[in-house]
């Protein structure tokens, strides 16, 4: 008989939301190989060579063409038919200055090096978010508002979260709210407001940055940078304590940032 455990192990992956349902438009689309495997297992138990078990060949090649399909779906293989989906902005040439608002309860992770404004793709894991619809504001030719906003029914194509990558060109205001991972160390960024949890890298500055945090983070900023820390957080033991807060060793204020009341905030400078 054809084994459905691997099957079955994925559906019961779509039902508990660790599989994006996505997966069964990828599975439809891979039915020449699903057929192929059938094929050659009707043939191995024909074979004249009765000695041979050709069960656990069968099995086997089974379980490796699943191994490779599941690897190629969440790759997103261009092959696969819930890769096609991500979201592309215009090129940065002339961007000045730009905003983007992505909030959302999923994953959010975001990162540099976009040879576009912005990217987004879809984190491909189970969950109900699909990819989202841009609205851009241009105010003049060198700025740039940019607001990722929910699709309602995003159908069996809906993942985790969202994925973004940014252009390093222009100078950001950000407002990120989910479960964060934002490398933004290779970004300039003017202000960040930052809600729900996860972790923030950002990088050096010369000037006054604006931070506003919401939420259960972890802020890592290069060592020997100067923030000061308005409100409770943890901060590394050679911080000093001030009347609204803190402030690390090198004093000044190039980064600013402000914890809302009830927020759990963790600050390293590893």
């Amino acid at each position: 008989m054809f084994p459905l455990g691997i099957f079955g192990g994925l559906a019961a992956g779509v039902v508990g939301g660790l599989i994006t349902t996505a997966v069964i438009l990828d599975l439809i689309a891979w039915w020449p190989v699903w057929l192929g495997v059938l094929g050659l297992a009707i043939l191995l138990r024909r074979s004249a060579a009765r000695s041979v078990r050709t069960g656990g060949v069968t099995a086997l090649l089974l379980a490796l063409a699943a191994a490779a399909f599941l690897a190629g779906h969440l790759a997103g293989w261009t092959v696969m038919p819930s890769a096609g989906g991500r979201l592309v902005g215009p090129v940065p040439d002339g961007v000045e200055a730009a905003s983007l608002t992505a909030v959302i309860h999923g994953r959010v992770d975001v990162g540099s090096g976009s040879d576009f404004l912005y990217q987004v793709l879809p984190i491909r894991w189970g969950g109900p978010y699909g990819l989202p619809r841009a609205f851009e504001e241009v105010p003049n030719v060198e700025t740039i508002n940019v607001d990722l906003a929910l699709v309602d029914e995003p159908g069996l194509n809906s993942f985790a979260g969202w994925d973004i990558l940014l252009s390093d060109q222009p100078i950001w205001s950000l407002d990120l709210a989910g479960v964060l991972a934002a490398d933004l160390s290779g970004l300039d960024i003017l202000s960040l407001v930052v809600g729900g949890s996860g972790k923030v890298k950002l990088g050096d500055s010369d000037f006054v940055r604006m931070i506003e945090v919401s939420g259960v983070f972890q802020i890592e900023f290069p060592r020997g940078v100067a923030v000061t820390v308005v409100g409770e957080a943890s901060v590394p033991d050679d911080w000093l304590s001030t009347e609204d807060g803190w402030a690390s060793p090198s004093g000044g204020d190039a980064w600013v940032v402000t914890v809302l009341p009830g927020s759990s905030v963790t600050v390293v400078t590893p």
